[in-house]
């Protein structure tokens, strides 16, 4: 939470963004209850082991004007 924190509130940034693999559903899962929102996948950016060419990553964004709400949730999340 102190990195967001010091994004929004200290550096007056409109926008974080955060991105993972697109396989990685857990991770996924996290970033959305963080409150973040889901912007789209990166298509066909990459080589895969095989030789085939994959999807790279998911990426999700939260708005400075977001960042009260998720501030509140992530404090609801620690404090319980």
């Amino acid at each position: 939470m102190f990195q967001l924190s010091s994004a929004f509130d200290a550096w007056r940034v409109h926008r974080v963004a955060l991105n993972t693999d697109e396989r990685n559903a857990q991770s996924r899962r996290a970033i959305e209850r963080l409150g973040a929102i889901f912007e789209g996948v990166r298509r066909a950016d990459m080589p895969g082991q095989d030789g085939s060419v994959r999807n790279s990553a998911a990426y999700y964004s939260i708005l400075h004007a977001e960042w009260p709400l998720v501030r509140t949730r992530l404090e609801d999340a620690l404090a319980g």
